[in-house]
């Protein structure tokens, strides 16, 4: 193996050099022995403790630590016997661990011994674009090690993990560090650790040792000391390791890699971690196969070879990381001559195309083949390449699959970077508009019972239990009645065609869009074309309620018309077009009634927190602006607006390191009417920068993002 450990690949006419043992420059970094900040808490008002009740117990004690986890194993652990056995001679002090997803690395400089420097770098398949690779359940950790003194170095790297899938699981007993078959056919979760062995490169394993616990077998201590001892697993008798785990025991399996570096030389050493656990399986009892399956089969039994690809492959390959090409996403769409359009209804035509599809889409999502399948699989068209579906949870703490009001948020990562995840989740949700579920659930906040889900509205969520079949887990309010939802879904939509330009999409999805536009009619209560909130927490601030027109909700309305106007043009729908253009300038004019001489007044009811100053005020400017569509107030209001929010929703909190409060009164003081109005959202942050962006206050933009992010990342933050 060379002393110049250099990946080169030839990738559009140009030379990726990359060498694994030195960090990126820009990384988030922490010394191994930093205990980082432990977090802090704001305290309930009464309406609050009142409000939240129905969610949780406001009075009950939860302890609270510190997000940053120092990644030194069993140091600390008790034990004479187990891991707290092992005498790792690392204080941290000189170490440092350096993130920049899909990599880390970690720097030992110095220890645990004075003449080696010793960089790990870890990379997991996040491949931009590629749908194959990036969905192998593997990492790969290449070790670069220095010899910085003066004859050769004899190490041994040693490479352990531990047969549990997180939490109290390992001490469940009869685990097994072999191959086994599991009852009634569900599928076992296996882990396997692999190594490269080459010229100069020994490797030996340890098939099973306990951890912790009375098992039977080689202790931690026992494994430790054959590695100090021998610096191999070559005397160790492997017949006597594998053993099943007993209750209350926890086993792990070793590798070592033993190897001589000549002084002044570097040599590398890479290690694999796989997985395989081929079924999700959900409470309804609907199982899916992973992605992965695909390409390593279904029967539990493809972590070895997982494993041992990632190792061979190039842990991934490198050059499709690095060559990601900076691209202009946002499209400048020119003016539709539906700017003269004075219809106030599309023609009959279009009702009737629209109902025609309407039928078809709806017999393909309840027909039998499609009652083992996601739904929107169906809106496929010929030819188009079915990548599967994807779910994702909003937090830990929120375990909704795909919560479609913040989606409107993080989906911008998606579509630039898996554009086709992404369509496959706006197809979901297209077939779920057309969906009607009249099982009643029971709201929290009151207890009324209402139906599901209902045709033509958006839903909250795809589903807890039966994702895809059984949608809106979502129950402390009626998401029906939310005001954001239909709209955030016609920008996504619109947003997701000018990014990928697949008309193919446009037009599988457009009934859907036509349908979720109708549905919003009802709330428009006085036919002016503009939508008014119901004096409710209606829309992804629930918590905070809005009556009469908003700035939020309104804004996202406008933005929606304009949308719907523009896909309408995308897929020849020019009634539909000329429609939604005249409904579009109709709302904007109502919506700039809440223009106050500064900013946009966060509702028009006249409330105490009416004149409330939103961070969020202008989410479907950005929209808007984001897809090329016109926008929807006037550059000098949206810049005025901007720099109030950033005068008092920004500099007045921490000095503007924090991000951007949701709510600010006039006053300078934090809106405190609800909780969410005095918390600050990242997500929201981040849209707020971007927002200024396209209003070209770069500069102010990148101050507040900063604050965000400094608050989330630095150790002057909260982190």
């Amino acid at each position: 193996m060379s002393e110049n450990y250099l990946y080169s690949y030839n990738v559009l006419s140009f030379q990726i050099m990359v060498d694994p043992a030195k960090p990126a420059t820009l990384t988030w970094q922490r010394k191994l022995n930093s205990e980082g900040k432990v977090l802090s808490t704001f305290s309930l008002s009464l309406p609050e403790i009142i409000h939240m009740g129905i969610l949780m117990n406001p009075f009950k004690k939860r302890p609270i630590s510190s997000c940053h986890g120092v990644p030194l194993g069993g140091m600390g652990e008790s034990g004479a016997s187990g891991i707290g056995s092992w005498d790792w001679n690392l204080k941290g002090n000189n170490s440092t661990y350096h993130g920049l997803f899909p990599r880390a690395w970690t720097e030992y400089e110095g220890e645990p011994d004075p003449l080696l420097r010793i960089v790990c770098r870890q990379i997991s398949p996040f491949i931009p674009h590629n749908y194959k690779e990036s969905s192998f359940p593997a990492t790969v950790f290449t070790f670069t090690l220095l010899n910085l003194g003066k004859t050769a170095a004899d190490v041994t790297l040693l490479f352990t993990w531990a047969n549990s899938v997180g939490g109290v699981s390992g001490l469940s007993g009869h685990h097994y560090n072999s191959t086994i078959r599991t009852a009634n056919g569900v599928s076992p979760v296996t882990f396997a650790i692999a190594a490269e062995e080459t010229d100069g490169v020994h490797v030996s394993e340890c098939p099973c040792f306990v951890i912790d616990g009375n098992s039977r077998g080689i202790t931690a201590k026992d494994m430790w000391h054959e590695i100090k001892e021998h610096g191999s697993f070559d005397r160790l008798d492997s017949a006597k390791t594998s053993m099943p785990s007993e209750l209350g025991s926890t086993i792990g399996a070793a590798i070592a890699v033993s190897l001589s570096v000549p002084s002044d030389a570097s040599r590398n050493v890479s290690f694999s971690l796989a997985w395989d656990c081929p079924e999700v399986n959900f409470v309804s009892g609907r199982s899916y196969h992973r992605r992965y399956t695909k390409f390593y089969g279904t029967h539990g039994d493809a972590a070895a070879n997982i494993a041992h690809d990632a190792i061979l492959d190039g842990s991934p390959p490198i050059h499709s990381l690095s060559s990601i090409g900076a691209r202009k996403f946002s499209i400048d769409m020119h003016s539709s001559d539906a700017n003269n359009t004075l219809s106030i209804s599309p023609p009959n035509d279009s009702y009737v195309d629209i109902l025609g599809r309407m039928t078809s889409i709806l017999e393909e999502i309840h027909s039998p083949l499609t009652l083992n399948s996601a739904f929107g699989t169906n809106l496929l068209q010929k030819g188009e390449e079915n990548i599967g579906q994807f779910l994702y949870y909003e937090g830990i703490e929120y375990n909704m699959w795909n919560t479609y009001d913040v989606h409107f948020y993080s989906s911008f990562a998606l579509i630039m970077l898996f554009p086709k995840i992404e369509l496959s989740i706006q197809r979901d949700f297209a077939a779920s508009v057309m969906l009607h579920d009249p099982s009643k659930m029971s709201l929290l906040h009151n207890g009324t019972q209402v139906s599901k889900k209902v045709l033509g509205a958006v839903p909250h969520d795809i589903g807890i239990n039966d994702p895809w079949f059984e949608v809106n887990g979502y129950n402390l309010y009626n998401t029906d009645s939310w005001k954001d939802l239909n709209p955030k879904f016609v920008l996504q939509v619109y947003r997701d065609v000018v990014a990928t330009g697949d008309k193919n999409f446009a037009k599988a999805v457009w009934p859907s869009v036509y349908v979720a536009m109708a549905f919003m009619d009802q709330f428009d209560k006085d036919g002016d074309g503009m939508i008014e909130n119901e004096g409710l927490p209606d829309q992804t601030y629930d918590t905070w309620s809005a009556s009469g027109v908003s700035a939020y909700s309104g804004g996202l309305w406008v933005a929606a018309l304009q949308a719907a106007s523009a896909l309408a043009r995308e897929v020849g729908d020019r009634g539909a077009e000329g429609y939604f253009w005249f409904r579009f300038q109709k709302a904007k004019k109502v919506y700039e009634k809440l223009w106050n001489g500064s900013y946009f007044d966060y509702d028009n009811s006249g409330g105490s927190a009416s004149s409330s100053i939103q961070a969020d005020q202008l989410a479907g400017q950005w929209y808007a602006r984001a897809c090329g569509l016109l926008p929807i107030v006037d550059e000098d209001k949206a810049k005025s607006a901007l720099e109030k929010v950033y005068n008092f929703n920004v500099l007045k909190v921490k000095g503007g390191r924090r991000g951007a409060v949701n709510g600010m009164l006039p006053s300078g003081e934090i809106d405190l009417s609800a909780m969410q109005s005095r918390e600050i959202w990242p997500g929201v942050t981040y849209a707020l920068a971007a927002t200024m962006i396209h209003e070209d206050m770069v500069e102010t933009a990148f101050q507040t993002a900063s604050g965000v992010y400094e608050a989330a990342w630095s150790e002057e933050g909260l982190g």
